[in-house]
């Protein structure tokens, strides 16, 4: 196979390009690779292309290497890659004659191209079950901490009370949002380019749908040069994929702030955490540290991802076949262990509601429902109300008083200085206000932070969520319904 080249591949090329490929990649590319092989045999046999006793050999050959396993191939970088070790191995057992033939109407490059989409389908099927793992532990947190006070932030300053469960519940929001974007990663990463040979296809009547649906593809990359030049399903995997880790970095940065002495609302698991050589007080959160991080290698795959394919030839060329799609295997590995820390950190949570919910009462964080119950009592408008209300909190803060110093007094007399009436609040009506279980419960509006709005969400979360769980199983059974086709088609093939 390299007889164009008189001479063997150089240390330098083998020490730097074949083996790394070779030591990572031959076994965990042997059962696909056979797959593809008696997918073709099977396609050419059906077409006529080549005879049925020929197909009959090389079908019982493949089985028997296939069952052998690659432990008995000879991986020689001599070779270059693993398909051309592995169709060395075949001819050997099977003759040059015989051999020689399973490779008619293809090419290496249709070969590998079909090889990546295989891989990256199955490592979006193991990433999509690490997802609904972290999916189903934030809508059991969210829905357990549905009445869990808490103060919520803007500017990472004190705003409004709201519910843990809320807040869970939004970033469950934005992580369907992801799952949909690796939805659609799938289905452009799930088309055949089999048949697209070396770019051009082939003169002989070759059956791509045939391939196509004996190897678990939904429909085929028809374009043939697109089909070996396309590798933009790897950017846009690791788009989503980046898009995901940032999520969970925000969320990562939420617990660890909240976590902190400082805000004691939570605690971390023993086991996700470690200690201190010298401080012996130390419980140290560092899975939230690695989640945080983490997301920025998942950014950096992206962009080299996206540099290794920038002004390169749309054809095939080892920068698009190989070099822009290693940023993707890192890629997925770092989103493997961002949702696997993810889910471990969230189970082994701690929530100390209590200190929560004091906080809320002491940050000032109810006023703004005062403003609003102000209007919704009296005749002020909802800015005389603002001016009153934060005119009498800022007196509060100079003299580092709490909430429940503001009075109606207070509040009259701002109110007749500004604008020559009282503010015509009852005391009740102000107790209300200052409490945050009160600021909460109010808040019904669709998506807010009321505990009955918040399950009431949660519960159509768990529909939707079912229904892409439901559609990854159904991707899964489709895979599966191709191999037992694959299986059935060669088995008949040896029998013959």
């Amino acid at each position: 196979m390299r007889e164009r080249v008189k001479l063997p591949p150089s240390k330098v090329v083998v020490d730097y390009l074949i083996r790394p490929r070779l030591d990572a990649g031959s076994y965990a590319s042997f059962e696909p690779i056979m797959d593809l092989n008696r997918a073709h045999v099977v396609m050419l046999a059906a077409r006529s292309i080549i005879k049925q006793e020929t197909a009959r050999t090389l079908i019982r050959v493949l089985e028997d290497v296939r069952a052998a396993g690659p432990a008995e191939v000879t991986w020689d970088p001599a070779l270059e890659e693993a398909y051309y070790n592995l169709e060395a191995h075949i001819i050997k057992k099977a003759g040059p004659a015989i051999g020689g033939q399973m490779h008619t109407g293809r090419s290496r490059n249709d070969l590998g191209a079909a090889l990546t989409r295989m891989s990256a389908r199955s490592q979006l099927l193991s990433l999509a079950t690490l997802l609904h793992s972290l999916r189903e532990e934030l809508l059991l947190l969210a829905e357990t901490h549905a009445s869990t006070i808490v103060t919520g932030y803007t500017h990472m300053q004190p705003a409004q009370p709201t519910t843990l469960g809320h807040y869970f519940h939004a970033v469950a929001h934005a992580l369907e949002r992801d799952e949909l974007r690796l939805q659609q990663s799938y289905e452009v990463v799930n088309r055949c380019p089999l048949g697209a040979c070396a770019f051009n296809t082939t003169g002989f009547p070759i059956d791509r749908q045939m391939l196509a649906e004996l190897t678990g593809f939904s429909g085929l990359v028809e374009n043939s040069i697109d089909a070996v030049a396309s590798r933009d399903y790897i950017p846009q995997i690791l788009v989503a994929l980046a898009i995901l880790a940032v999520n969970l970095s925000r969320l990562a940065q939420d617990l660890y702030t909240w976590g902190t002495d400082e805000f004691g609302w939570l605690e971390i698991g023993d086991e996700v955490a470690t200690t201190s050589s010298i401080m012996p007080q130390k419980k140290n959160p560092i899975t939230l540290e690695h989640i945080r991080s983490k997301s920025s290698h998942l950014i950096g795959a992206t962009t080299a991802a996206l540099a290794a394919q920038k002004g390169v030839p749309y054809g095939h060329l080892r920068d698009i076949s190989l070099e822009s799609v290693h940023p993707l295997r890192e890629g997925l590995k770092e989103a493997e262990a961002v949702l696997s820390l993810t889910t471990a950190t969230l189970r082994s949570l701690e929530i100390k509601g209590n200190v929560a919910d004091k906080r809320a009462a002491e940050n000032f964080s109810t006023v703004t429902e005062l403003a609003d119950v102000m209007v919704r009592e009296t005749e002020i408008s909802f800015r005389e109300a603002h001016i009153v209300v934060g005119s009498a909190v800022s007196e509060l803060y100079a003299r580092g008083a709490p909430p429940t110093d503001l009075t109606i007094q207070l509040l009259d007399r701002i109110a007749e200085a500004r604008f020559g009436h009282p503010s015509g609040l009852s005391e009740n009506s102000l107790r209300q206000a200052l409490s945050p279980a009160a600021n909460v419960a109010i808040r019904r509006v669709r998506g807010g932070p009321a505990p009955s709005e918040v399950l009431r969400s949660i519960e159509a979360s768990r529909k939707r969520f079912t229904t892409q769980q439901t559609w990854w199983d159904e991707q899964k059974a489709s895979l599966e319904a191709a191999q037992r086709r694959l299986d059935a088609a060669a088995a008949s093939l040896a029998a013959t």
